[in-house]
């Protein structure tokens, strides 16, 4: 399986450092975009929309691991904890950046060996 590197915003230099590589995620991500144009109805019952500046933003992902122990969620969490921005670059060198902003965990204790079920939020800043 293919590992993602992750990258950590160092305030201090304000560049993106090499932190370590993340497992890549074992569900689908969906890679949504969310319009902000607002609709008004008229007068007449006709529709009108005005589109600010910002015409989209990328909706948040969520991804998903399947993992022996909780062990990898302490990285995350320690994200979240910190407040890091962060970029995440996928084995196809697609790049996501922002942050963590939820993360659970579950025990699937009915299969076998016991499996973690990590499941994270990524909100995306760009």
């Amino acid at each position: 399986m293919s590992s993602w590197n992750i990258y950590k915003f160092n305030n201090s230099t304000l560049v993106y450092d090499l932190d370590g590589t993340v497992p890549r995620s074992n569900e689908d991500i969906d890679l949504g975009l969310a319009s902000n144009q607002q609709k008004f109805v008229l007068a007449d019952g006709s529709l009108a929309f005005v589109t600010p500046e910002t015409k989209a933003v990328k909706q948040p992902i969520t991804l998903v691991w399947y993992l022996e122990d909780e062990t990898f969620m302490n990285i995350i969490l320690a994200y979240m904890n910190n407040n890091d921005y962060l970029k995440i670059v996928t084995h196809t060198d697609i790049t996501f950046i922002g942050r963590f902003i939820q993360c659970n965990g579950k025990w699937l204790t009915g299969q076998n060996g016991d499996i973690f079920e990590l499941t994270t939020t990524f909100e995306r800043m760009e």
